[in-house]
This record gives C-alpha cells, structure tokens and sequence, in this order.
C-alpha cells in the first residue's frame, strides 16, 4: 500500500469519527430562549428537546461541558423552530454521564 493511500485513509477514517455540533438553522436562530413563561399573547405549540451525548455521536470526550451545552441548545432550538416558534421556555437542564438534556414549551409569540 502507498503512503498515499495510507494518508487518505487515515483522513477519512478521522473525519468519519468527528461529529460536528449542529449549527442553528434559520428557523432555530429566530428563537429565544428563557426561564419566564412570555407575558405576551402566545400559542404553545408543544414540548421540545435538545440533546448532547455519546449517543448522539458528538465527540464528548474532548470537547468541554460548555461545547456540550451549546450542542444540546442549538438542538433545542432549531426543533422548536421547526414548530414555527419564537420562544422556548426552558423548564430542565438535566443530564447523567455523558448527556446533557435541555427540555423546555415551544410558543409562537406575535
């Protein structure tokens, strides 16, 4: 085998083992999230979850909690904003080893 092959394999098994954390879409980016239920007129739309584990796939072992949070959050977020949702109000921030679960109502808020 030639160390070409070798490098390109090398890169591609690497790449395959990397799980990069989702970005927000453009409907996740347009939602607010808060511990306050919406004081304005709001039509609940559901519950929506947000998750960072070793489940997921998410490189958990070299990335820190905070990496993790934002995982689980843009997660969080972009499921409501598939909803049509502008808020979510977050009710828990739970996790065991290795997850981080973010649960919280979805509102569409005018």
């Amino acid at each position: 085998m030639s160390l070409k092959v070798i490098i390109q394999v090398s890169i591609l098994v690497s790449m395959a083992s990397c799980v990069s954390m989702p970005a927000l879409t453009a409907a996740g980016s347009k939602v607010k999230v808060q511990t306050a239920y919406p004081t304005e007129d709001c039509e609940e739309l559901g519950y929506v979850t947000g998750e960072s584990s070793v489940h997921t796939g998410y490189n958990w072992k070299s990335d820190s909690k905070s990496q993790h949070m934002e995982h689980a959050r843009n997660e969080l977020r972009n499921n409501a904003g598939e909803l049509g949702a502008s808020v979510i109000v977050l009710e828990t921030d739970t996790g065991g080893p290795g997850t981080i679960l973010l649960t919280g109502q979805a509102y569409k808020c005018e």
